[in-house]
């Protein structure tokens, strides 16, 4: 039964009192965007403003596009009403008709709106683009290396410094990685003199030679124990001179500094190794860590600084390429409307309305952009002084969802915010009614956070709220609070216990979707065409770790239900992308017998060891060009369809080569049928959408897109995809932070021993109403999820403990998020066995006297439909396929390099070449001299050949073959000319499309331009290749007049033989 709404007064505030700004926070399921949509109808049906003149903003692509829906459902349904005058009906009208116009968006697509119409006052690049988050993380990654290796070429004495000290300096790129993150920022550093180690070195070793007499000469059974270990190793690093140098001592250090617990029997006396434990500690805190502190703090400011100069490299980098990532985006259009009152203005005068949904997710320029563009007196330029126009801004969120302190979003900027607000800039409301859940939700969530969130808020944690239920109790259905009482698995081991918990979900779930449960529907749920009857996308499955979902996908595949996964990780643990890789690599360089092997040894060839082995004793090549006679038959069978392959990257754009390539591997059908098919396939369609809004300057050639996907595979934080995913016919499997915003019927918090391990905070972020000052841990991996400190900000400590408090506070509310997203039923896997921390034990003592879910075995799998088909329909179909996608792949104009345009047909045919990596060592070797980098050759050559993965022997050849070019007359030529360029790219529009290459230096004469294309492979002896090479030079030549109308008099066809050699002039 629905009762009667109890804040249905500020619902009606909302939608017509549009001439106050107003803040609502909103507890969950009370309908949030619901009333952002009702003040948007509410401001078209008035007339207060044109659908132009209202800004909507959101926090992902698929709310915002979900609101534009709503929105224009909202408006439609409005001007059907007989309540509906004829004068609001003009203005809806006039809105429908206009809906295009509309700004809803995220608030990232809204400020790259303001940088395009603004680039002049912005000072950017009009013709920008922007970069998603996972071209921003892999692009900050690759320029981290190109920092360092300028760093050591430039001779910056900061690199000394850091190896004098035993820092990796390529292990800093963690602290580069967040501080690209933190744009906003000041970073507090502080320089801090050399310690002074003498007191704790004496006192060390006192300790140490105290402790030797009482451990046991033989070890004791099951081994030494922790103490013990310590002062061992600690006794053996002395004997070995730990004390007397610096860097050593500090690993003296690290070693003491660990844990110190004492098994007592493995002591004499057990008493007495009690009280060295305690003295151990005492030790520690006193002795060890002071001293550690001390060289961290040390370390600190030049490890930063370090960091803090590739941030600005990397900023660099993006502005030379005219790319803004999402924090340019932000930080670029904050300080255009800081620093510009015209465009402040300008802005305020379209915008009568700016409403923002989720503003608890806001980070603190979101909030500054925002306060800015409302600002009643146009000349303030500090936010935080800024008091929005009447009626401008309307902001809902809630602040018991704000979970993303990791991503920016920070609790202190909502309380900012709300401030402004109480403090006479419009009225701040709260919705408390919930329409989501029923009755017995709401009571548990009543219940569980009236004894964790304050009465009032505070710097940390949002005040609590009681929500309202409105949906009352299903008087007819299954509803309420279950939990899984878990058995006790041995030694408590959290993969065997997730594997029999799966096993038990899925058994219900199976049970439930097959007749077993009925579930109470909403009104507006039966007019959207639901029954009473539970289908998989009823249920969701939550998780506050992610490393475990694919045992439930496992559990819900072998019965047959359908299922999509988020924030698992499966993505870059592909193994039919990797297995497509290898391929992909062989295809870009089919030369490299290396990764040549490394395909056929792979999936899709599976030729063994002992194949490979016995081909090549026989007098075999690992090339798929040559011409042996007596290859076997898998081999040769290999080569040629990796020959076919290379035909289809030859003649076809990257990306649609890649995808030909892929359908005739026919890993999508494989995948499919394996288990967990549905991830397996949806990984690969998700690498292609990839791949296919990749920019096409960052990856002109196929072995360049190739090499995309390879960081694609090592990025973090890709997520996969599901055949099923967004059709709401599955069952959703996730991790916590990916729930927000989402809804189901039957919610099951699973894995109970799912909790992360309490590390401490590697950052905080200060904030005040004059700045942001962050304080940063520079740490090292260890391990898979562990770090070490290596470097600290003075007095961390106390700031560590505030982000600590942040920390424990925003834990509390991820626990209310996961309860609210339940509609119908909650269940929560227990399991009390053991003294860890259990992931919902927040709940458990609520769940004393609920009951248990009744859980039948687990059903026998469902066996999977075998369908015969004749070979002659399956060859009929694979056609049909083939030639659908050869049309759906034919483009409506053609890209393509030079090198592609040129017919290469069996040039290479026998011809031992050192391959393609070969070559672009030596073009980058040329263009460094040609740049004044002679000097420096060794070093950037040692980095090319392993980025090559060419063996270091080739150095010497290398460095040999161009000093012989360095000494001869062409070279001398180069360096007497007045201009000359290396390694320039060009694209050209002809009769054949869009045409792109690079050409290897061109340099002016007084007389015109000499084009030179040097090849490292022996070209003079196939002539098929020369004539394709020269065909080449001279299209080269062409699209340079054209490009320049600059005469090319000379075109030098070069082979690099270690002498700069010019078999061939063509004038």
């Amino acid at each position: 039964m629905t009762k009667l709404i109890p804040d249905q007064k500020q619902r009606d505030l909302i939608a017509r009192e549009l001439e106050t700004s107003f803040f609502v926070e909103a507890g969950a399921g009370s309908g949030k965007t619901h009333s952002l949509v009702d003040r948007m109808v509410g401001i078209i049906r008035r007339g207060y403003a044109g659908i132009e003149n209202i800004i909507a903003v959101t926090f992902t692509r698929k709310a915002a596009a979900e609101l534009r829906e709503r929105f224009q459902i909202g408006l439609e349904e409005l001007l059907k009403s007989r309540d509906t005058t004829d004068a609001e009906k003009k203005y809806i009208n006039q809105a429908l008709l206009r809906f295009e116009s509309a700004s809803i968006s995220t608030m990232h697509t809204f400020c790259a709106k303001i940088l395009k119409e603004r680039p002049v006052e912005a000072g950017i690049d009009p013709g920008f683009e922007e970069i998603e988050e996972t071209e921003d993380f892999m692009f900050a990654e690759q320029v981290w290396y190109q920092y360092i290796e300028n760093q050591g070429l430039e001779g910056n004495q900061a690199i000394g410094w850091l190896q004098d000290h035993g820092i990796d300096y390529k292990s800093l790129k963690d602290i580069y990685m967040k501080l690209v993150c933190y744009p906003d920022v000041w970073i507090f550093t502080q320089s801090v003199p050399r310690p002074d180690f003498q007191f704790a070195k004496k006192r060390i070793k006192e300790f140490l030679v105290l402790l030797r007499k009482d451990i046991p000469k033989v070890m004791p059974d099951g081994g030494w124990d922790d103490l013990q270990s310590i002062v061992r190793s600690g006794l053996k690093l002395i004997d070995l001179g730990y004390l007397e140098e610096e860097r050593l001592f500090v690993n003296l250090l690290i070693i003491l500094n660990k844990k110190c617990k004492v098994t007592q029997k493995k002591w004499p006396d057990k008493t007495q190794a009690k009280i060295y434990e305690a003295e151990a500690q005492q030790f520690q805190s006193e002795t060890v860590l002071p001293a550690l502190r001390q060289w961290r703090e040390y370390l600190h400011k030049p490890l930063v600084d370090f960091a803090l100069d590739g941030v600005k490299y990397y900023e660099e980098w993006r502005k030379e390429r005219s790319v803004l990532n999402f924090q340019d985006l932000l930080m670029k259009s904050a300080t255009l409307l800081r620093n510009n009152a015209e465009v402040r203005a300008y802005y305020k005068k379209n915008i009568k309305f700016l409403l923002v949904d989720e503003f608890q997710d806001t980070d603190p320029i979101q909030a500054e952009i925002v306060m800015l563009l409302t600002g009643e007196d146009n000349s303030i330029d500090d936010w935080h002084k800024v008091r929005p126009k009447p009626g401008a801004l309307f902001l809902v969120g809630d602040p018991k969802q704000s979970i993303y302190r990791f991503r920016r979003a920070d609790i202190d900027i909502y309380n900012k915010v709300k401030s402004i607000f109480k403090d006479g800039a419009g009225k701040v409301i709260e919705l408390t009614s919930n329409f989501r859940s029923l009755e017995d939700i709401t009571c548990l969530t009543n219940a569980v956070f009236k004894n964790i969130f304050p009465e009032k808020d505070s710097q940390y944690q949002a005040k609590f709220i009681p929500l309202v239920n409105i949906r009352g109790l299903s008087a007819k259905h299954s509803h309420g609070i279950y939990k899984i009482l878990l058995p006790k698995v041995e030694r408590n081991h959290r993969e065997t216990l997730v594997r029999e918990e799966a096993r038990s979900i899925a058994s219900w779930i199976y049970n439930a979707i097959n007749g077993s449960l009925k579930l109470e529907r909403t009104e507006k749920e039966f007019q959207a065409g639901e029954t009473e009857d539970a289908k998989p996308g009823d249920f969701m499955i939550i998780t506050k770790k992610k490393d475990m979902l694919s045992w439930y996908a496992r559990a819900l595949e072998e019965l047959g239900i359908p299922y999509e996964m988020s924030g698992g990780g499966s993505f870059a643990n592909s193994a039919e992308l990797n297995e497509i890789y290898k391929v992909l690599k062989a295809v870009a360089d089919p030369k490299d017998p290396v990764v040549l092997v490394a395909a056929l040894r792979g999936l899709f060839f599976g030729i063994s060891d002992n194949d490979l082995y016995q081909f090549v004793k026989q007098g075999g090549r690992i090339y798929v060009y040559g011409k042996g006679e007596n290859v076997p038959a898998n081999i040769k069978n290999a080569f040629g369809r990796i020959k076919n392959y290379c035909d289809i990257a030859a003649r076809n754009s990257p990306v649609t080569a890649l995808e030909i390539i892929i359908e005739r591997l026919g890993i999508i059908p494989l995948a499919i049928s394996e288990k967990m098919g549905s991830s397996r396939a949806g990984n690969i369609l998700k690498a292609l959408e990839l791949l296919r809004e990749l920019r096409s300057d960052m990856t002109g050639t196929f072995p360049e897109i190739v090499e995309y996907l390879k960081e694609l595979l090592v990025t973090e934080g890709i997520e996969e995809m599901g055949l099923f995913a967004g059709t709401g016919k599955s069952v959703r499997i996730m991790n916590l932070h990916k729930a927000k915003g989402l809804e189901a019927s039957v919610i099951i918090l699973a894995d109970p021993l799912g909790v992360a391990k309490d590390h401490e905070p590697q950052l905080h972020v200060k904030r005040t109403s004059e700045s942001a000052v962050g304080y940063f841990l520079v740490t090292k991996s260890k391990g898979e999820y562990g770090y070490e400190v290596v470097a600290e900000p003075k007095e961390w400590e106390r700031y560590g403990d505030d982000e600590t408090r942040y920390d424990k506070e925003e834990a509390n509310r991820l626990d209310y998020v996961a309860i609210t997203r339940a509609k119908n039923i909650l269940v929560t896997s227990v399991y009390e066995e053991g003294e860890k921390k259990k992931a919902w034990e927040s709940l458990y003592p609520y769940l004393q006297d609920m009951p248990q879910l009744k859980i039948d075995s687990f059903p026998d799998p469902r066996p999977r439909e075998i369908l015969n088909i004749s070979r002659q329909t399956l060859d009929e179909e694979q056609a049909d396929i083939s030639n659908t996608i050869s049309l759906m792949n034919e483009p409506t104009y053609q890209v393509a390099t030079v090198t592609e345009l040129i017919d290469k047909k069996d040039i290479f045919k026998g011809d031992a070449v050192q391959g393609a990596s070969w070559g672009r060592v030596i073009h980058k070797a040329l263009e460094a001299c040609g740049r004044g980098k002679r000097d420096k050759l060794e070093i950037l050559a040692k980095n090319w050949l392993i980025d090559e993965g060419r063996p270091s022997d080739d150095l010497h050849k290398v460095i040999s073959l161009v000093d012989g070019i360095l000494q001869s007359e062409m070279w001398k030529r180069v360096l007497q000319a007045e201009e000359k360029y290396f390694e320039i790219p060009f694209s050209s529009s002809s009769d054949n499309g869009i045409v792109y290459g690079v050409i290897d230096l061109i340099f002016k004469e007084p007389d015109g331009w000499v084009i030179v294309d040097y090849k490292t492979d022996n070209f003079e002896t196939n002539v098929a290749k020369k004539e394709a090479y020269e065909r080449q030079l001279a299209m080269y030549a062409g699209y340079w007049e054209k490009s320049t109308q600059g005469k090319v008099k000379e075109k030098k066809l070069c082979r690099v033989a270690g002498v700069f050699e010019s078999p061939a002039s063509l004038v």
